[in-house]
C-alpha cells in the first residue's frame, strides 16, 4: 500500500466513524445546529445562499416537494418518475411532451389530495377555471356543436359547384 493509498483509507475510515456517531447522536447534532443557526442567523443566511448557488437541483427538487406538501399532495419524485413513466412522459390530457424548463404539474383533487396525473401547464390552468367537471362537460359539448357546425360548413364550401363554362364562339 503506498503513502497515498493510506491516507486516503484513513480518511475514508475517519469519515465513515463521522457519520456512524452523527446517526448515534442525531438528536443532539440536530440541536447543536439549531442553536447555532440561531445564534449566528447572518453567517447561516451565507452559508445557505452559497449552498443553493452550488446545488440548483437539490434546491429545485426540495422547492418542489415543499410546493406539493403545502398543496395538500402527498408524492415523491420517485413517484412522479414513476407516474410520468406509466403516462408515456406526456400531459395526460393533449399528449404534449414536458421541456426542461416547463415540469408537468400534478394534477390532483383538492379536497382528497389524490393524485389523478402529470399535465401540462395549458391543461392544468384549463381544469382550474372549470373546477368542477360537470362544468368541463357543459363546456365541452357547447365547444363540440360547435365544431359541428364548422364542419357542416366547411363540409358545404368543399362540395364541387357546378363549373360554368363561357359560351362558345
Amino acid at each position: 500500500m503506498t503513502y497515498d493509498e493510506w491516507c486516503q483509507a484513513k480518511k475514508d475510515r475517519h469519515k465513515e466513524q463521522k457519520r456512524e456517531w452523527y446517526y448515534a447522536n442525531r438528536e443532539l447534532c440536530l440541536k447543536r445546529t439549531r442553536e447555532w443557526q440561531k445564534a449566528n442567523p447572518e453567517r447561516f443566511r451565507q452559508l445557505t445562499k452559497g449552498w443553493a448557488k452550488k446545488n440548483p437541483d437539490k434546491v429545485a427538487k426540495t422547492a418542489k416537494l415543499g410546493a406539493w406538501k403545502r398543496s395538500g399532495i402527498e408524492m415523491t419524485h420517485k413517484e412522479y418518475d414513476e407516474l410520468l413513466l406509466k403516462q408515456g412522459g406526456v400531459c395526460a390530457i393533449c399528449g404534449t411532451h414536458p421541456t426542461p424548463k416547463r415540469k408537468l404539474a400534478v394534477d390532483h383533487h383538492h379536497i382528497t389530495g389524490k393524485v389523478r396525473g402529470l399535465l401540462c401547464t395549458r391543461c392544468n390552468i384549463g381544469l382550474g377555471y372549470f373546477r368542477f367537471s360537470k362544468v368541463l362537460k357543459l363546456a365541452y359539448d357547447y365547444m363540440e356543436k360547435f365544431d359541428e357546425e364548422v364542419r357542416e360548413d366547411v363540409a358545404e364550401r368543399r362540395s364541387p359547384q357546378p363549373v360554368k363554362l363561357a359560351p362558345a364562339g
